[in-house]
């Protein structure tokens, strides 16, 4: 893979608590395990073989040039599309087996198409990071504010 990067995946560390757990069940210390996955669209498969192993703390970049199929992998590593063949796990955990609240407590994406990242301000990006913990209307309570706050400025970012 080469070329630009042009989509960011955000992680949010796992309790520790689970990370142990997910740990002592896989005897393995990764966060994600991507294991001989094919991925594509309708049946047509882009990528295959694809298998790799990110532990707590480091950092991946997925580098191509446009339609080399970094946003495919994206959406297959956050259960946007199913992987044709092959499995993925979060802390050992099949990711076809969490639910989507689970799944959206542990991983976010934003993709470039939608919606418009470069109409978004900071705040409004790390502000999604609450949306799994909010009611149906997706409305942030003062609890989330206070969150979004402690994110930014954790980061440096106020």
């Amino acid at each position: 893979m080469t070329g630009e990067l042009e989509d960011a995946v955000l992680k949010k560390p796992m309790e520790k608590e689970n990370r142990k757990d997910a740990q002592r069940a896989t005897g393995r210390d990764s966060i994600l395990a991507v294991q001989k996955v094919a991925a594509g669209y309708h049946g047509n498969i882009i990528l295959e073989n694809l298998s790799f192993e990110l532990k707590q703390g480091e950092i991946l970049a997925l580098i191509g040039p446009n339609g080399a199929g970094k946003s495919t992998i994206l959406k297959t590593l956050s259960r946007v599309l199913l992987p044709i063949f092959g499995t993925v796990e979060l802390a050992g955990q099949d990711l076809q087996r969490l639910s989507g609240n689970a799944l959206a407590q542990e991983m976010a994406v934003l993709l470039t198409d939608r919606p418009k990242p470069e109409l978004m301000t900071v705040r409004d990006v790390v502000a999604l990071g609450r949306y799994p913990y909010t009611g149906r209307l997706g409305r942030l309570q003062t609890e989330d504010e206070e969150k979004v706050e402690d994110a930014m400025a954790a980061m440096d970012l106020l």
